[in-house]
């Protein structure tokens, strides 16, 4: 797995950590996969997430699926983790309403990519 399909893949994390995706969440995934020229690669994380999302029923089982990307990440460049998060921060915000469920993953995710 590439770093770029690694950060791809916590963000949608993040995006569906709360039970749903949302249309600005989607909207934000697309604009950090085009930023980066990586629509080709947002398209195969989405199609693995069609494949296993009856499986991703809570924050656990979503964690789990992230934690291989959030690994990844956490041999990474320093600038490459603060996009990362930085990103997770975008999509939790992007929905108006952070709840404690997208703070947790954040946090969690957060930790796994710093190496903890």
């Amino acid at each position: 797995m590439s770093e770029i399909e690694a950060v791809i893949r916590v963000v949608l994390g993040a995006a569906l950590v709360d039970g749903e995706i949302d249309a600005r969440e989607l909207a934000r995934l697309k604009e950090v996969a085009q930023s980066v020229r990586a629509e080709e690669t947002l398209k195969t994380v989405i199609l693995d997430l069609q494949a296993v999302q009856s499986e991703l029923v809570d924050l656990a089982t979503v964690l789990n699926w992230v934690r291989p990307a959030a690994e990844i990440l956490s041999r990474a460049a320093e600038q490459t983790r603060f996009i990362a998060v930085y990103a997770i921060d975008r999509i939790v915000a992007d929905d108006q309403q952070v709840r404690d469920i997208e703070m947790t993953y954040r946090d969690a995710v957060t930790r796994i990519i710093s190496g903890e």
